[in-house]
């Protein structure tokens, strides 16, 4: 452990991560960095898991004197900096720039000229009391960070023990093209939302033209923005009933001057929401500052999504995590306890060390339908795949008890893992038809579902080994944090080890990790993916395929070079733990045998994803 000592921390410095997802329902915000992807920079520049905590410092910077050893990098908006040894030499530190810090020395930061925040990430990570499996600090709450509050002149305070070799004997810089992709945009891209319909028409057309001015009132909650707008005039003043609030939402008050909702946003609200930015540009609005000029730029939900992942990719290329972005990776969040060495590996099943060679599950979606024909062929498939995704019965949307139970005791026979495959109740539709259910509501019938196959398979001696949600229910965990948590708190109870299955390049992944679950990412032989890395949707002509030699080299692709060739012929980035073969895609049986045979025939070895 190291100490430093706070000499001035400026107009405000905190201790901050990557938040505490998961806790709306209790009317705690996610919280954490403001900007995370300075603050996910930062540390890997150091050497850091992405979520490591850091200090946040606003506008003015800071000064603070090392005790100890100390390897450190600051990252955000443009500034000054120097450590100042005790000789009183000064050595400059530029932005993106890892440099040692001595004991006795100073780190002497000035005020931003440019962006509204700068992270200061330490070797080791700031070490302080978790809350609710974050070290945040919530200053309206007063927990988290030291004492719930700024830091202030005279604390301590401790960090860690560097989690890799030191790097005290060299010097890391982020290339320029990151710092360019770093600075505040002044075009914000936004998604509008279905609540826009409650603006006047002539309102709405100026919110996407006009240009605005932050506020001096701006803060970690939101930022206010001012001018470019008449009062809306609108039934009830522009207020409704109260509906819940998340980060990026753009609020429309009655005076036509919207509010973007920062990470320590109230979690429920009474505004019109117009809009809600997209994920990609929450560092942005996180270097926004009084004065700054700003206009939104509106994208589709599906753009949206393809901006942030390939941000995503960018960040992996550009700055890859010491902590190897490749495998997936148990993040501390909700449950510290859960963290463990193990992971799973981008090729198959594996712990921490040294490198196999290639491998993949294979997994398939069973026990959807009773019919002695379908049974057929879900027993013939076990005999090809390594993972079973069980259709939870009566509660879900397909199977009964009699279908799990044979299922699962077919799969222990076969040495196949089992897994649970909840979706939404609604099984005139497949579950392939999303519902308006309430994050508590899917939490609460997924797990019933979980309990129910569980059930079957302790009848059996078994537990579940993974959990993989199905259809709507799948993609509504892609877009929506508050699902894709609702989907990990039922999990909570079948086991430490369980594994959250979810679509490769996906929303969910992230916060499933960020909870402290091991997450394997799943890619398909037999769909066709578009150019953002999303699945072509089963509505458009091309969709499926059932052609198994072309499954077979989908598969073979994936697996070997981890990538994908899309709809339009274009190849994307596609790492994934496991491949499923749909069981009631057109040939699913003949698919298999050949996905199968080319990716042995390819050296790659295939097993389950819990060894």
């Amino acid at each position: 452990m190291g100490l430093l000592r706070v000499i001035d921390a400026g107009l405000l410095a905190t201790v901050q991560d990557l938040g505490r997802p998961g806790h709306s329902h209790i009317g705690v915000p996610v919280g954490g960095a403001v900007d995370p992807l300075s603050l996910r920079i930062g540390n890997r520049l150091v050497g850091n898991p992405d979520g490591a905590a850091a200090i946040e410092l606003t506008l003015t910077g800071g000064r603070f004197e090392f005790e100890h050893d100390a390897v450190v990098a600051l990252v955000g908006g443009q500034f000054e900096a120097a450590v100042r040894e005790v000789s009183g030499r000064a050595r400059r530190i530029d932005h993106g720039m890892t440099i040692p810090v001595r004991p006795g020395e100073h780190l002497v930061i000035d005020r931003n000229s440019e962006g509204a925040r700068t992270y200061l990430c330490i070797a080791g990570g700031i070490s302080v009391p978790s809350v609710l499996g974050s070290a945040s600090t919530h200053l309206g709450a007063g927990f988290g960070g030291v004492e719930g509050r700024g830091l202030r002149r005279g604390d301590r305070i401790e960090f860690g023990t560097p989690p890799n070799a030191p790097l005290t004997d060299q010097t890391r810089v982020v290339g320029s093209h990151v710092v360019q992709a770093l600075a505040p945009r002044r075009s914000i891209r936004a998604v509008q939302t279905p609540r826009a319909a409650s603006i006047a028409p002539s309102s709405l057309a100026a919110f996407w033209s006009a240009e605005f001015c932050v506020a001096q009132s701006s803060n970690r909650i939101g930022v206010r923005l001012e001018g470019g707008l008449a009062p809306s005039a609108r039934p009830s003043d522009g207020r409704m009933t109260t509906e819940g609030m998340s980060w990026g939402t753009v609020q429309f008050p009655p005076d036509g001057n919207p509010i973007i909702l920062l990470c320590d946003h109230p979690t429920t609200g009474g505004y019109p929401v117009v809009a809600c930015v997209a994920s990609v540009d929450f560092p942005a609005l996180g270097q926004l500052r009084p004065g700054d000029t700003v206009r939104f730029e509106q994208v589709s939900r599906s753009e949206a999504l393809g901006l942030g992942i390939r941000r995503e990719d960018d960040l992996n290329r550009h700055i890859p995590s010491p902590h190897d972005p490749g495998r997936a990776q148990l993040f501390p969040g909700e449950r510290g306890s859960r963290v463990r060495s193990e992971t799973i590996n981008r090729t198959g099943c594996g712990r921490t060390g040294a490198r196999r060679a290639a491998s993949i599950d294979l997994n398939a979606d069973l026990g959807e339908s009773s019919e002695p024909a379908r049974l057929a062929i879900d027993r013939d498939l076990l005999k090809i795949v390594t993972s079973a995704n069980i259709a939870c019965g009566e509660l879900g949307h397909a199977g009964d008890e009699r279908t799990m139970s044979e299922i699962v005791g077919e799969s222990l026979a076969r040495g196949v893992a089992i897994g649970a495959h909840p979706g939404y109740p609604d099984r005139p539709n497949f579950g392939r038809v999303a519902m308006n259910l309430a994050p508590e509501q899917v939490e609460a019938t997924v797990r019933d579902q979980l309990a129910a196959l569980a059930a079957a398979a302790a009848s059996r001696g078994r537990h579940l080994e993974h959990i993989k949600p199905h259809g709507a229910l799948y993609h509504a965990a892609n877009l929506s944090p508050a699902i894709a948590a609702a989907i990990a708190r039922a999990a909570e109870g079948f086991g430490e080890s369980i594994v959250l299955v979810g679509q490769a390049r996906s929303l969910a992944l992230e916060v499933w990790r960020s909870m402290g679950f091991a997450t394997a990412a799943e890619a398909f032989a037999d769909r066709r993916y578009e150019d953002d890395g999303t699945l072509r949707a089963r509505s458009h002509p091309g969709a499926v395929i059932s052609d198994p030699a072309q499954a077979a080299a989908q598969a073979v692709q994936i697996a070997v070079n981890h990538r994908v060739v899309t709809e339009s012929g274009r190849e994307v980035d596609l790492h994934a733990q496991t491949i499923c073969i749909h069981s009631d895609t057109p040939g699913a049986l003949a698919a298999a045998r050949a996905v199968r045979s080319a990716l042995e025939s390819a050296g790659v070895e295939i097993r389950a994803l819990v060894c």
